[in-house]
């Protein structure tokens, strides 16, 4: 993605940039940056947790 396919958008925190073609706002792609996800391992040891 380059620098132009981003728009900026503003909240009670200030400016973030956002992805061009993004369906969600500032507080959302704060999150995103803040909280990225796919990095928790869902191990063997784990699903008779869920189960």
């Amino acid at each position: 993605m380059s620098k132009e396919e981003y728009r900026i958008e503003s909240d009670t925190i200030g400016p973030v940039k956002i992805p061009k073609d993004a369906l969600w706002g500032p507080q959302t792609e704060r999150s995103r940056n803040n909280f990225p996800s796919g990095e928790l391992c869902h191990c063997k040891s784990f699903v008779p947790f869920y189960t």
